[in-house]
């Protein structure tokens, strides 16, 4: 990375596809411009334009407040927290904003695993309630912009960011969400707003693209190259929000219960793969209950797409 004053740093490979500057190197100074320059393993050589560093806005507060919205695909309202931002005076009126959030929530499964099977023996499982809780991770994949100059006020007050509705777990149990506001200049602007754009209503980086949207960054030799990607400059603030679960509202994914057909798929347990073991087994909660083999996701969280690791920051109240 280079600066409009000629200071560089070579960026190191952490692991594949991550670089990281040192603790001493470059920092980002509002008011300068920086330069990605990057040479592959096979001599290819890249680099982006110069890009203005603008100053950050520190975000003044999250709120969030229960709201019922439409939606085409479901026949009723959809219940959820919608999540409002508020930011501090800024020096320029004139500000373009990109918001990027990412939600942490907790959930649960159904049953404990009172049992496991594994090379054709049922053994008592040592910690039943050890698979029932897990945390996820996600990116909130949709894109908010905004120029102030379609605003009259510029310190931004109750301004709409995501809904988060009661059809997943996400609200079940407890949300967090990080919200990360970055200070842009006008070219990263137009490029998110061309993605927000050809997204329409998704709004998500994640979409299938319908157009080719131009990088900042180029091949110096073969300028006509398609480059993925985009070399973002930006001041940063961000604030992170807890939310317990929304009350007098419907939640409406699935609880699985226990069926017969989960206690008589225990005649054919012996006959189960390797591939399939350990198999987590449940009494349904009653101590002296019979064993059964439901979907792997009634027992273990895991399943679906979690983490028995609590993150760090979850006891933050």
């Amino acid at each position: 990375i280079t600066d409009n004053e000629g200071n560089i740093e070579y960026l190191l490979a952490t692991e594949p596809g991550i670089y990281t500057s040192s603790g001493t190197g470059l920092t980002g100074i509002p008011g300068r411009s920086y330069k990605l320059s990057i040479v592959t393993r096979n001599l290819k050589k890249y680099e982006s334009e110069f890009e203005l560093l603008r100053p950050g806005v520190p975000i003044e507060s999250i709120t969030y407040n229960t709201e019922y919205h439409a939606d085409e695909r479901y026949p009723y309202l959809l219940a959820g927290y919608q999540f409002y931002l508020n930011t501090m005076l800024p020096n320029d009126t004139n500000n373009f904003y990109i918001w990027r959030m990412e939600k942490t929530y907790e959930y649960h499964s159904e049953f404990p695993a009172d049992a496991y099977f594994t090379n054709k023996t049922i053994y008592p499982f040592p910690k039943p309630d050890s698979l029932t809780v897990c945390w996820k991770t996600e990116n909130v994949k949709q894109i908010i912009s905004l120029n102030t100059k379609d605003v009259v006020n510029p310190d931004m007050k109750s301004f709409p960011l995501n809904f988060v509705n009661t059809e997943g777990r996400e609200l079940s149990v407890r949300y967090s969400q990080l919200t990360e506001q970055l200070t842009v200049n006008e070219s990263t602007f137009n490029h998110y707003k061309l993605i927000e754009q050809g997204n329409g209503d998704q709004g998500s980086l994640y979409a299938n693209q319908p157009f080719q949207i131009k990088s900042n960054v180029v091949n110096v030799d073969d300028p006509n190259e398609p480059v993925l990607g985009y070399f973002l400059v930006a001041g940063r603030s961000s604030r992170r929000l807890f939310a317990q679960p929304p009350t007098d509202v419907e939640f409406h994914y699935y609880k699985f219960v226990l069926t017969v057909d989960d206690y008589r798929n225990m005649r054919f347990i012996k006959w189960s793969p390797p591939s399939t073991w350990p198999i987590y087994l449940t009494r349904g909660g009653i101590d002296d209950g019979s064993l059964a083999w439901p979907s792997p996701e009634c027992i273990d969280c895991r399943q679906r797409g979690g983490t028995l690791t609590k993150p760090s920051f979850w006891d933050v109240k």
